[in-house]
């Protein structure tokens, strides 16, 4: 991108979390004109996950378990689906509604990603902690998650809306799992499409020498 321009990024799971990995280190302003982080977290996923459960008197096992038996395993996925492992990742990654044909393509797009590569970002992301970056990203920010999402809830998407310096809105979409831009396009689209408006009014402002234009709460 030419110097000169700026970019409204967004970001879904490991995306979001590279903006903010891409904020600690750079200026965003000058190159960004806004943000959207969505169904994503930036620091204590292994705790706030609730895909893995352990019994009450078995706590001290839970981040051990989460952390290699679940997001660091190392094993292969079946290469032909089978009940079992769709139920798993429906249940893992999706809400209610989600169709089986949204289910067979994420089942597809994991098996496709080598297990050694899936094990280390999965082991990288439990050992992040990017909630401070948040103060540097200082662009109207648009923060979304599903309802049901259990690998980054809810709980994180209000974290971050709470210590961004200007959001732009945040939305938690009913009966959506994690991977919400298969399960809602167009809600996804639609919050999208708010947040580049919100963006281009700015940009007509700065070039009308106006104080800018006022972001949705």
């Amino acid at each position: 991108m030419p110097a000169d321009e700026q970019a409204v990024v967004a970001g879904h799971s490991l995306g979001g979390m590279s903006i903010a990995a891409w904020a600690e280190r750079h200026d965003v302003s000058p190159r960004v004109r806004g943000a959207a982080l969505l169904f994503t977290g930036l620091g204590g996923l292994v705790g706030g996950q609730l895909v893995v459960h352990v019994p009450r008197f078995a706590q001290a096992l839970a981040d051990p378990v989460a952390r290699y038996a679940f997001l660091g395993a190392r094993g292969s996925l079946p290469r032909v689906s089978t009940p079992v492992s769709y139920a798993a990742i429906r249940y893992v990654a999706f809400g209610p509604r989600a169709t089986p044909a949204q289910v067979a393509f994420y089942e597809r797009m994991l098996v496709a990603c080598p297990a050694d590569v899936r094990s280390k970002v999965g082991l990288a992301m439990q050992e992040m902690e990017l909630h401070h970056v948040l103060p540097r990203l200082t662009v109207p920010t648009l923060v979304m998650d599903g309802e049901n999402d259990r690998l980054t809830p809810p709980t994180h998407a209000r974290r971050i809306a709470e210590e961004l310096p200007d959001l732009f809105e945040l939305v938690v979409l009913p009966e959506t799992g994690h991977m919400g831009p298969l399960e809602r396009p167009a809600d996804v689209c639609d919050a999208l499409r708010r947040l580049l408006a919100d963006a281009g009014r700015d940009i007509v402002a700065a070039a009308s020498g106006s104080p800018g234009a006022e972001h949705a709460p």
